[in-house]
């Protein structure tokens, strides 16, 4: 990876394919291909559309990038799990992206719960 191209993915922190594909005006599937080499090499990893750079201390995925990997699937996960909550009910709700989208759902309902969590970045009700 050149230099420009890692000043790039530090500057966005991730990267789709699509928008890869058209700042570099290749196709897809060019952009794939590279990437999976990227990866190979430990320097990004990839994720469902795009990828994002690996920092040698990096031992997991940010937040912020974990929360718009399968956007869609986890407000599904949420609109599914919320039918089985009651107002009155308490529930433990740990700090993943997943159960993050969950909270929000909640937040939006009418339901009257007791959430205990170990989540700094919970919503608030």
């Amino acid at each position: 990876m050149n230099k420009s191209n890692k000043r790039y993915f530090e500057k966005r922190g991730s990267v789709s394919i699509s928008e890869l594909s058209k700042l570099f005006n290749v196709t897809e599937e060019t952009v794939r291909n590279d990437l999976a080499e990227l990866q190979s090499d430990n320097t990004v990893k990839r994720v469902r559309g795009g990828a994002f750079l690996i920092e040698p201390s990096d031992n997991e995925v940010p937040f912020g990038i974990r929360s718009e990997m399968l956007k869609n699937e986890k407000k599904q996960i949420a609109k599914t799990c919320i039918q089985f909550i009651k107002s009155g009910d308490t529930i433990a709700l740990d700090s993943s992206t997943t159960v993050n989208c969950l909270a929000k759902e909640i937040e939006q309902s009418d339901l009257s719960i007791t959430v205990i969590t170990n989540s700094i970045v919970m919503p608030i009700f």
